[in-house]
């Protein structure tokens, strides 16, 4: 993959996130911050190789550009986990709940989603989005600020020490699994979706059987992981709604349904996550 070719997508990635960003301020459709949020994972993993291979006088700008794609990333969860609890983990926590209980509990959900949502309109509206924006124009705008273009060579060269980082931390990681708590899956799920997306620029330059099955495990193994952590911000958020909406023996009642349906999921998650990184560890590509 060439540097004029990075850049290229890069600036194809920030036109989307610039589109994606304006649908979600005119359109009640959560789905496109899901999709912005995975464009600024795209977009800081092109930026991170960019800054790898050397990227002269731009560095400075290119860090910045990642602290401000980090900080949007971040703005936007809230909204991004809401969505998840009303959208896919809701309707299985709540099945075993009394119908009452159940009603109340989709319906402060629903409520608390529009909230977050809203504040995510807020942000995407603001000047410090806006700014994000202009510094990627900046930042991906044209040719390499240095005496000569880097190398496609060089390029494969960065890609491939990256991966090796990423995968040898994730390996590590995610020897056991099933021994493992929340706090430290979650921690294993980052190092798994930096690698991810480090993989797709890989396969987009040069794709192969081997790596087109490495991207296909960490995809895998990052959406299982995934799972993982939507129970857990469902638990916390769950507490926090039943809380407000529930009280007295159908409180109590509610809480101890709720945590034993999450509790189900969770082994279930864990049986598919610890298979995953059986695979994970086997893959030839990360030699």
């Amino acid at each position: 993959m060439s540097s004029a070719r990075l850049l290229a997508l890069g600036r194809s990635w920030l036109d989307s996130l610039r589109t994606l960003s304006h649908a979600a301020q005119h359109s009640d459709d959560p789905e496109h911050v899901h999709q912005m949020r995975s464009t600024l994972r795209r977009l800081r993993a092109l930026n991170r190789l960019i800054m790898a291979v050397g990227d002269g006088t731009r560095r400075p700008a290119r860090e910045a550009f990642d602290a401000e794609l980090r900080w949007l990333a971040g703005a936007l969860g809230s909204c991004r986990n809401h969505d998840v609890l009303v959208t896919e983990a809701l309707p299985g926590l709540v099945a075993d709940l009394a119908a009452v209980s159940a009603r109340r509990l989709r319906r402060a959900a629903a409520q608390a989603r529009d909230v977050e949502f809203k504040s995510a309109r807020t942000v995407l509206a603001g000047s410090r989005c806006a700014a994000l924006l202009d510094l990627g124009d900046t930042v991906l705008g044209g040719s390499e600020e240095t005496a000569v273009a880097p190398t496609g060579r060089r390029i494969r060269r960065a890609w491939k020490a990256c991966v090796k980082q990423d995968a040898r931390r994730a390996r590590k990681a995610a020897r056991w699994p099933g021994k493992a708590d929340d706090e430290y899956l979650h921690a294993l799920r980052i190092r798994v979706r930096k690698l991810r997306y480090l993989l797709e620029l890989g396969a987009a330059g040069c794709g192969s059987a081997t790596l087109d099955q490495a991207l296909k495990t960490a995809i895998r193994l990052q959406s299982g992981l995934g799972a993982l952590q939507d129970l857990a911000v469902a638990r916390t958020l769950l507490a926090g709604l039943a809380e407000k909406t529930l009280s007295g023996r159908a409180g109590i009642a509610a809480a101890l349904a709720l945590e034993n349906s999450i509790a189900q999921h969770r082994e279930r998650a864990l049986k598919n996550i610890k298979a995953t990184a059986r695979r994970f560890h086997r893959l030839p590509v990360f030699e």
